[in-house]
């Protein structure tokens, strides 16, 4: 009983490992003023060169059960350290944020960020491409075996035990890197992207749940603190779980401090109207997240989620938050065709768009 009681002692501690006062300040806050309020507590931690991860991987994800073995991310599987490459049954450095979301590549920080990149078997993750994460498809059959994974044209499932390692590393790359300081602007969306350039990752409602039904263990609280006694910074939401619904999925991160009384029924959230069926056309309002692709278009989010619209040219002075800095956090109304606004034929589609007091 003694050994047990010891063992829950232990357990009970690792959450506020290495912690102290490192979270002092978010206290009460909540949605996009808590995550700008995290990413000055996280950003600017120490970087490492693409070739020195091998070493740190080989720490960070060790077998508690064998030492000299890591444990492969996506499949569970535990393999030799020294075996790595890019051999078909080895293991290699996976960017759980696709490096191509965001163009950021193998550089630092982003592309060497240890929160995010794992040791995964090679063909695995080569399957699993620049996929976003979502429910479904079929279950996928490697090389060296059966994995737990499934996937299909757009989107990738890994294994159960890791679905909410997975969401709360999207949740972490979505909060430490947000546009300033030469580093990439990356947004988690309830949007399934085929187009990869732009800084954006999804699926946010599944990886929500994701979230919420696999918990925090064990392994992933070593490996946060592993990866703090290397980079000097926390994922915050392997130590705050509850961190996740306060930025995104509880009330609106940016509500309209004089809300319309008798708010239009016909006016959707961006939520609902990414709902609605293709091809219909939809009056939707959000508020302007941010700019992409230089002055051609901007991120529209309600909280939940973010849609991506394309602006026409005589609409990008004005609403691009890239050309019009005041335009950021403005509440906007958009009409359009619902299922074009995240392409590059949305661009044809938009009706009308105008700021909202």
């Amino acid at each position: 009983m003694k050994k047990y009681l010891c063992l829950f002692v232990v357990f009970s501690l690792l959450p506020i490992w290495g912690q102290g006062d490192y979270y002092e300040g978010t206290q009460g806050l909540k949605g996009k003023v808590l995550q700008s309020k995290l990413n000055q507590i996280i950003r600017g931690h120490k970087s490492y060169s693409y070739g020195q991860l091998w070493n740190h991987l080989s720490y960070t994800d060790a077998d508690p059960s064998n030492s000299k073995n890591v444990i492969l991310f996506y499949t569970g599987w535990s393999r030799p350290s020294s075996n790595h490459g890019g051999g078909v049954s080895q293991w290699n450095r996976e960017h759980t944020w696709a490096k191509s979301r965001g163009q950021f590549g193998t550089s630092q920080p982003a592309g060497t960020d240890l929160h995010h990149i794992r040791p995964t078997d090679v063909s695995v993750n080569s399957k699993r491409g620049h996929l976003d994460f979502d429910n479904g498809g079929e279950i996928h059959q490697d090389n060296d075996g059966i994995t737990e994974c499934r996937s299909d044209s757009d989107s990738w499932e890994p294994r159960k035990a890791v679905k909410g390692d997975t969401a709360r590393i999207i949740f972490y790359m979505a909060t430490r890197y947000e546009g300033s300081d030469g580093v990439p602007d990356l947004k988690v969306t309830d949007i399934i992207m085929a187009d990869t350039k732009k800084g954006f990752h999804g699926k946010l409602s599944t990886l929500l749940k994701w979230h919420e039904e696999d918990p925090v263990d064990y392994f992933e609280r070593r490996r946060n603190e592993r990866v703090y006694e290397l980079q000097g910074n926390r994922n915050p939401f392997i130590d705050h779980p509850e961190f996740v619904k306060q930025i995104w999925d509880g009330s609106d991160p940016d509500p309209d401090p004089d809300p319309d009384p008798d708010p239009d029924p016909s006016v959707l959230t961006v939520t609902q109207a990414l709902q609605v069926k293709k091809g219909n056309v939809v009056t939707l309002e959000g508020t302007i997240s941010g700019g992409f692709n230089g002055s051609y278009g901007l991120a529209v989010a309600d909280g939940k989620s973010t849609l991506v619209v394309q602006l026409p040219s005589q609409y990008r002075d004005e609403f691009n938050p890239n050309l019009n800095p005041d335009a950021s956090g403005k509440k906007i109304r958009l009409t359009g065709t619902r299922d074009l606004y995240a392409n590059e034929q949305g661009i044809k589609k938009l009706k009308t768009i105008k700021f909202v007091k």
